[in-house]
């Protein structure tokens, strides 16, 4: 030990260390006894609930409760069952800012009791349940009743009426327990079930109405059920307002210093079912001046699934051997009923009657019935001229009666018309006052009047036969035709093919058939191949004039011989190629023959023997950049040899050529185009007529001109220039036109033109100028 060391102070030193560790290791086992009495937390979470008592069946159920720990909780759960079962589903409750809640699946309440209780853990694993004893023994109990709500349905969309384009419907569904089964929804519009294309949830349903669908009164029926069964049918009630829309043109101006004023209004309304249009002009009629026929045009309409009417000036088809496109003034009606099919049209036709002061009186009807894949049509039309004394020109009438039947099998329809013509060209008199006249005397009837007597006195006003008197000056016309179309699909293209014999006596004035002609004819179309780039057609058709009356030969009289009659063919051809940046190229090729298989001494002195062949092409919409400016070039092309089999004299060809382009850049606009036709007969004489077109536009929108802003404005120069020469011809036209058209809004229109034309045929020494200046205002409404 060393010396300096005092022997006191090393013992207490000693002392001094034994404490502290002794304090050192108090305070450790004070610090471990204090974190066992932390991790030993026996405190409970606490569940504030109030009970829920009542539901509905197949409603969702919310079940709340307040959950508090002197800690932190772990999580809370619902369990739910239904009473007198033992499993529970567990539901976990998500905490919501101020409480925890679960809603309790539809599918889970259903009539009668349901049982439930709250569980709530701490992150100690103390567990608190609701009720707090024996919960899942002693659960809550929620008395669920039957849910007798009907859903509600309300239209949102459209308000108010609708116009005659598509709208956006929107539906909204509402229930007290917010239950509407989605899959329950039907829709139906108009008698069409449209709920595969609608967008249906639990509270909305939205579809698009169609344009074709909308009526003047459009229904919508509403079908829905809640997942309870509780169904409600609602009916909603749709107008389309009417539509009017038209134009009002008045032209005012000079011709070679003659005052012009024309005036024109087109309107068209609609409403639904309902439609009108029309034309009303200040210019010449149809018919002329001194005629009966119609002069301004109007057409009412009025379409239904089973009945249409047209009034004013309509068109009428029947078949083709009796009424065919028909134009007059007067009505055109249609009714449909199932498998039957009749129609009724009458008026004054629209055909002039040149020179005369009296009307065509047309009538036709066809009664039709379908049954399957086939139909039988019966087909009557009546065409009488007025008897007007004192007229150089003698009326006409013209009866056809015709029967017509389709059908299809196998993907061929077959359709076969025939009918018989009878036309009086000098209709005076009135057969049947003469048959009363005749009964009146005593006198006895001929075979002719026996005949006529027996026909109905109710259709004798629609049949004014003429007095026979007049048969012996100008005889009738009796005769007959037939027809037969088949139309069938072949792989990629449709095959089509008719034969016709239509006798030379057969006169079917509103009809299209052509008398005295015997033939057939087919016809091949490709459907768009290649992506729809490529469309192929050929057609062929070969039929011979100086036929034999069909009646003639149910009368045994004999036929016309073969050197008698003429024989016409027709070969035709084209492939039309279109790309996708709408590019077309277009070739087509024809031959006409006329006795083309006959040798010259097998025909008559009064027929010709003759060919033509033609060639085109047509190649447009090619496109180019020529510095700023977008172009498009068109390019037409065409060869035509005539050829005299007979006089090789009457040989002619004939050479077309037309090119123009197209120039664009912003507003404005250029046109070039040059063209040339060229004819050549046999000895080498020629005619040509060039020509040379210009053009500049310019368009531009929201101009303001002195003051007044315009919504467009759009202005024209262009120039055409042609020349025929050739053949002791020599004659120069030189057309100038200028444009300007200001739209001050959207609905109107100013037009100014003039247009100046000069023909001189230097020839004769004529300089014929002509004038024009003309101002318009068009109004639309």
């Amino acid at each position: 030990m060393p010396p300096f060391f005092d022997m006191g102070e090393y013992r207490f030193m000693k002392r001094l260390r034994r404490r502290g560790l002794a304090l050192v290791l108090s305070t450790v086992v004070w610090l471990v006894g204090v974190g066992s009495a932390r991790a030993a937390d026996s405190t409970r979470p606490h569940i504030d609930h109030i009970p829920v008592r009542e539901g509905i069946s197949d409603t969702a159920l919310r079940v709340s409760a307040g959950v508090a720990d002197n800690e932190s909780v772990r999580r809370v759960t619902l369990f739910v069952r239904a009473a007198g079962t033992i499993s529970y589903y567990a539901i976990p409750m998500k905490f919501d800012a101020t409480e925890y809640a679960a809603m309790i699946p539809a599918r889970l309440l259903t009539v009668g009791t349901l049982e439930y209780y709250i569980e709530a853990i701490d992150t100690s694993g103390n567990i608190a349940t609701s009720p707090a004893v024996a919960a899942s023994g002693n659960p809550y109990r929620v008395a669920v009743s039957k849910d007798d709500t009907i859903p509600s349905v309300s239209l949102r969309g459209p308000v108010g009426s609708v116009g005659d384009e598509g709208f956006l419907v929107v539906l909204v569904f509402a229930d007290a327990g917010d239950n509407v089964d989605p899959n329950s929804v039907r829709l139906i519009f108009n008698g069409r079930d449209v709920t595969s294309r609608a967008r249906i949830s639990a509270r909305a349903a939205r579809f698009l109405a169609q344009a074709y669908e909308v009526k003047s009164l459009s229904s919508l029926q509403v079908r829905v059920s809640d997942r309870a069964g509780n169904e409600t049918v609602r009916m909603f009630r749709i107008y389309q307002r009417p539509l009017v829309s038209g134009d009002l043109s008045l032209e005012v101006g000079s011709n070679n210093g003659e005052p012009v004023l024309n005036g024109v209004v087109n309107f068209g309304a609609s409403w639904g079912a309902f439609s009108a249009y029309g034309e009303v002009r200040s210019s010449e009629s149809v018919g002329g001046e001194e005629s009966d026929q119609p002069k301004d045009r109007f057409t009412l309409v009025y379409e239904s699934r089973p009945f249409e009417l047209s009034v004013g000036d309509v068109f009428t088809t029947l078949s083709p051997l009796s009424a065919n496109g028909y134009s007059h003034r007067g009505y055109n009606a249609q009714l449909k009923l199932g498998v039957f099919d009749s129609r009724l049209a009458g008026g004054i036709s629209a055909q002039p009657i040149e020179a005369e002061a009296y009307a065509r009186k047309f009538l036709g009807t066809r009664q039709a019935i379908e049954f399957g894949a086939a139909e039988l049509g019966v087909n009557a039309v009546s065409l009488v001229d007025d008897d007007v004394p004192g007229i150089q020109m003698n009326p006409q009438q013209n009866y056809v009666l015709s029967v017509d039947g389709a059908t299809e099998a196998r993907g061929i329809r077959v359709r076969v018309e025939a009918g018989a013509s009878l036309t009086f060209p000098n209709a005076r008199g009135n057969v049947w006052e003469s048959l009363d006249e005749l009964a009146e005397s005593g006198k006895p009837y001929d075979r002719i009047a026996e005949y006529l007597g027996n026909v109905p006195v109710g259709l004798r006003p629609y049949m004014p036969l003429p007095h026979p008197n007049y048969w012996i000056i100008d005889p009738p016309y009796l005769d007959a035709g037939f027809e037969m179309n088949a139309r069938t699909t072949l792989p990629h293209s449709t095959l089509s093919a008719r034969y016709f014999r239509i006798g030379p006596d057969f006169r079917t004035i509103a009809g299209a058939a052509t008398s005295d002609r015997e033939g057939y004819s087919a016809r091949w179309a490709s459907q768009r191949l290649m992506d729809g780039a490529l469309r192929l057609t050929a057609s062929y058709e070969s039929f011979e004039d100086s036929v034999q009356s069909l009646l003639s030969a149910l009368a045994g009289r004999p036929a016309p011989s073969g050197r008698e009659r003429s024989r016409f063919t027709t070969i035709a051809g084209g492939v039309n190629l279109r790309t996708e940046g709408q590019v077309y190229i277009e070739v087509t090729g024809k031959r006409e023959e006329t006795n083309g298989d006959r040798s010259l001494h097998q025909i008559l002195a009064d027929q010709n023997k003759s060919r033509t062949d033609s060639v085109g092409v047509r190649v447009g919409n090619l496109r180019y950049l020529l510095g700023s400016f977008n172009g498009r070039i068109n390019l037409r092309l065409g060869q035509s040899d005539f050829a005299d089999l007979v006089n090789r004299l009457n040989d002619k060809a004939t050479t077309t050529v037309r090119v123009s382009t197209i120039l664009r850049r912003g507003p404005w606009s250029y046109e070039l185009g040059a063209g040339s036709k060229r004819e050549v007969d046999a000895i080498g004489a020629s005619v040509s007529s060039p020509s040379v077109n210009l053009g500049t536009a310019w368009s531009g929108t929201h101009i303001t001109v002195a003051g007044v802003r315009l919504d467009r404005v759009q202005a024209e120069v262009r120039t055409v220039l042609g020349q025929t020469k050739g053949l002791n011809q020599d004659t120069q036209t030189q057309t100038y036109s200028l444009v300007l058209r200001l739209f001050p809004t959207t609905v109107s229109r100013w037009t100014a033109q003039l247009r100046a034309k000069r023909i001189v045929d230097k020839l004769e020494n004529i300089d014929d100028k002509d004038v024009m200046v003309l101002l318009r205002y068009v109004y639309l409404f």
